[in-house]
């Protein structure tokens, strides 16, 4: 009957609706800190990433120095904004890289950068896609980073990013 399709077809609506809205609170980051840096094998440093999305939830995610940094050349290169023009990113170093002073730039550096792009909302989705989505790297990587810092890592050789930037509308 007529009276019962459109039952249904509301009650898919709601929950379309509903779906929608969950999706959106648990991929919108409110919150973005970096605490520290880890020395994991081979030399790497990996920078844990704590991320609280609208949901409340914290989920943990280390990247690399290139990770972070590809993700900036993207932004400056697709989306354009003066705050993001202007501001002195963690700068690529020839020497000294596993020095002290270094990594701690970096994590500070990392942690302002992040708070500068939570402050421009049309950049989140770009935000929340680098921080918020596991890649298969990450998967592959999750035993080697758990024991060092409870977090997977992204692998430096993925050789673009797991989007499609386009300037924010």
């Amino acid at each position: 009957s007529d009276k019962s399709r459109v039952k249904e077809t509301l009650a898919q609506e709601e929950f379309r609706v509903v779906v929608t809205s969950l999706s959106h609170q648990m991929s919108t980051v409110t919150r973005v800190r970096v605490p520290a840096y880890v020395d994991a094998p081979g030399g790497v440093t990996l920078y844990p990433i704590e991320v609280m999305s609208l949901d409340g939830k914290i989920r943990k995610v280390s990247k690399r120095y290139s990770d972070v940094l590809k993700f900036h050349e993207t932004i400056l290169r697709t989306s354009p904004h003066p705050m993001i023009d202007r501001f002195n990113f963690p700068h690529k170093s020839m020497f000294n890289t596993t020095a002290e002073f270094t990594k701690e730039r970096r994590r500070s550096g990392f942690e302002e950068y992040f708070e500068i792009l939570l402050r421009l909302p049309e950049y989140n989705p770009f935000l929340a896609t680098f921080l918020l989505k596991q890649t298969r790297d990450d998967a592959e990587d999750d035993d080697i980073a758990t024991s060092h810092d409870e977090s997977p890592k992204q692998d430096e050789k993925e050789s673009s990013l797991p989007f499609d930037l386009k300037r924010p509308t």
